[in-house]
């Protein structure tokens, strides 16, 4: 009977090492491009920001960050146009515009009302939802009652319409606050929050946030509540999602000694606990804030976090690190 010729064993070996060879030279080289591809589109997200940031100067004599309420300053983009929030400082009370840079020109898109014109209202934050649909969050202020409510507003067609609004404990005397917003995989947003009472009127609280998108109102619940000392400030105002489904919230709070510290905290639904801790120096002679969290496709987070001497507000100092988290 004819033996079947067929490969010997040192020859499969040999294909595999060859083969091996190519995908140890052709891998990295591959995901270098996707870097380089991710890259591009970031400068190229960054150009059109710093244009529509020129813009607003040229309209405004001012820059955003030199706008009286810094905190609610902020941006997204969607399809390439940059969305803002701005606002008018002169008008009583003052109105927030939700701004567009499209083709070279600047355009208020709507001009953001709580209930009615003379109710008084702070946009924060301005995100993408998953529907394609602009949101904006804040607080507005109930005229008749003098109540300050966390509000959202959806972009509807060519306006936005109040699509939520919220309060923690509606019997007692506090101001409620989304300052931040973020979205997930699975349908849900969610809201840094902080919650402060009317007297004393500097105890805020730091909180975190989530609902589903197609029904806030009725499944809006909060899930943190975090103080570094019960009898201190602690207050939140960035909130990011990572690719695993983890929420990391960003902000500060001072502690039994004075010490005002940068904090992240990570979680999910089910809570959330302490994540990392900044400041500029262990001597407790500045305060630091993280001011923004960002995630990278690949799963990195970076912190963003200023810090400030404890008996002045200037010099004030950035500092940028990457967070030890889940990848």
């Amino acid at each position: 009977m004819r033996r079947q010729k067929g490969f010997t064993l040192i020859e499969l070996l040999i294909v595999v090492a060859i083969i091996g060879i190519i995908a140890a030279i052709a891998i990295p080289n591959l995901l270098n491009a996707i870097n380089r591809a991710r890259q591009k589109r970031s400068m190229s997200d960054m150009r059109t920001i710093g244009t529509a940031i020129e813009a607003y100067a040229v309209d405004w004599s001012f820059y955003p960050d030199e706008s009286t309420d810094t905190r609610s300053v902020t941006m997204t983009v969607r399809d390439g146009v940059p969305y803002f929030i701005a606002f008018n400082a002169t008008a009583v009370p003052p109105d927030y515009h939700i701004v567009k840079y499209d083709n070279g020109a600047l355009e208020s898109v709507d001009i953001i009302r709580y209930l009615n014109e003379t109710n008084e209202i702070y946009l924060r934050d301005i995100a993408l939802a998953p529907n394609g649909k602009l949101w904006t969050v804040g607080q507005g202020r109930d005229g008749e009652g003098g109540r300050w409510f966390a509000t959202i507003w959806e972009e509807d067609e060519s306006e936005f319409a109040l699509l939520f609004d919220w309060q923690e404990k509606p019997d007692v005397p506090q101001s409620d606050t989304m300052m931040a917003l973020a979205f997930d995989e699975d349908g849900r947003f969610w809201a840094s929050y902080y919650t402060m009472p009317r007297y004393p009127v500097l105890d805020r609280r730091w909180r975190a946030g989530y609902g589903m998108v197609d029904a806030p109102e009725t499944s809006f619940a909060l899930n943190d509540d975090f103080s570094l000392d019960p009898e201190k400030v602690s207050d939140t105002n960035a909130v990011v999602v990572h690719p695993s489904g983890v929420v990391f919230t960003g902000g500060h709070a001072i502690d039994a000694d004075d010490w005002q510290w940068g904090v992240v905290r990570m979680g999910t639904t089910e809570g959330f606990a302490l994540s990392d801790e900044f400041t500029r120096e262990d001597s407790g002679e500045f305060r630091s804030v993280v001011s923004s969290l960002l995630v990278e496709e690949d799963g990195d987070v970076w912190v963003a976090y200023m810090s400030r001497p404890k008996t002045s507000w200037s010099p004030k100092w950035t500092t940028l690190k990457k967070l030890a988290c889940v990848r």
